[in-house]
């Protein structure tokens, strides 16, 4: 940064404001993990199960979305084109459902400060 954008500040600050009538309290703000999973997953936030199976299929359809523009914008010449896939695969035996895609992805960045 140039010396011309520089402050000069005193980074010492004196407080002289007095609170009257204030009291200064140690609150806390708590969460219950189970509680909040079991609202935001399932049929509590979809109100059916087959919705937030849909919610995750336009999931994998956005992320490859996303990626076929990226892709389309930076191919150059000779590049193999970008070809979506999204793979749903049910496991009966287990009673589970699997959304794989080869969209954009989360990088460990998003997981942290997304989720």
């Amino acid at each position: 940064m140039e010396s011309k954008y520089s402050l000069n500040l005193n980074p010492q600050v004196n407080n002289y404001i007095l609170s009257e009538g204030y009291d200064i309290a140690d609150l806390r703000f708590h969460i219950d993990f189970h509680k909040v999973t079991s609202l935001l997953m399932g049929e509590k936030i979809y109100g059916e199960k087959r919705m937030g199976l849909r919610e995750l299929i336009q999931n994998s359809i956005d992320a490859c979305k996303v990626r076929k523009e990226i892709e389309d914008t930076n191919r150059e010449f000779g590049d193999e084109e970008y070809i979506p896939s999204i793979k749903i695969n049910i496991d009966k035996n287990n009673n589970q459902v699997t959304i794989s895609d080869n969209g954009t992805g989360m990088t460990r960045e998003i997981l942290k400060n997304t989720f």
